[in-house]
């Protein structure tokens, strides 16, 4: 038993005095995790001296197509610790609310109205915090409040209704009526970021929050003027309330010093 553990103790001698040699001479490249006095700023630096020192990032969205918002997002770096981040967007039609809205009004309309979406906008502002102390703003982890604006436009024609009232069973087109939806959201959000080659930032994102609706769309009203009944075609304030919001996707952009 002796032999084989004096054989394998030669082996390992020279290894063992390496690193004891290493220990003695550079012990500040030593970093113990449970030991925090030892993480001091100088070898925090070193230790992320290849992560990337970008002040700017320009970042796109991918996913909020399905939203029919296309937003450029803008995140300045203020401090190590905090980064304030802005977009600004064109809106169209928002895909994922008319496929889940439960019009009120729907199944009393005699036809679907016909659609025609214009080009609306969107804002956002977001201060964010970013709470390792390894790694600068613009880094890995983060969380932010975030406060949104988003407007959607179109114009809606119910097909057999009346633009004005003519008596019972006269119809004629309707006219186009300008509807309008607008979201305001305020949310905490959670994210993530990370670079490709040091260059190309990907940022992992989600939320939970509260969103403020205003809905206003194109029905067909009956009404009775002078004893004659008749259908026109008018914008009704729908909905104005307050719902619970969940988000998540990801960002990818450049970073620029």
């Amino acid at each position: 038993m002796k032999k084989p553990l004096f054989i394998i103790l030669t082996i390992l001698s020279p290894f063992l005095l390496t690193a004891q040699n290493n220990w003695t001479t550079s012990p500040s490249s030593y970093r113990d995790p449970y030991n925090k006095p030892n993480r001091t700023r100088s070898n925090q630096d070193s230790a992320n001296k290849d992560m990337p020192v970008y002040r700017h990032l320009l970042k796109i969205s991918p996913l909020q197509i399905l939203n029919g918002n296309i937003p450029i997002f803008y995140e300045r770096k203020l401090n190590r610790k905090l980064s304030l981040e802005v977009s600004a967007g064109i809106t169209f039609e928002d895909y994922i609310f008319d496929a889940t809205y439960n019009d009120p009004q729907f199944s009393t309309q005699p036809s679907s109205p016909i659609r025609t979406y214009e080009p609306g906008y969107s804002l956002s502002g977001s201060l964010k915090y970013y709470p390792s102390n390894l790694l600068q703003a613009l880094q890995g982890f983060y969380f932010a409040p975030l406060i949104g604006y988003s407007s959607y436009r179109s114009q809606a024609e119910i097909p057999g209704s009346n633009n004005s009232i003519y008596g019972p069973g006269y119809t004629v087109p309707a006219g186009q009526i300008q509807e309008s939806i607008t979201f305001t959201d305020f949310s905490i959000n959670f994210g993530y970021i990370m670079y490709i080659e040091n260059l190309i930032p990907i940022e992992f994102y989600g939320g939970m929050g509260a969103r403020l609706r205003n809905i206003s769309r194109a029905y067909n009203v009956t009404s009775t003027t002078n004893n004659t009944t008749g259908t026109t075609t008018e914008l009704v304030p729908t909905i104005s309330d307050i719902k619970p919001t969940i988000s998540f996707g990801v960002k990818i952009g450049l970073g620029f010093l």
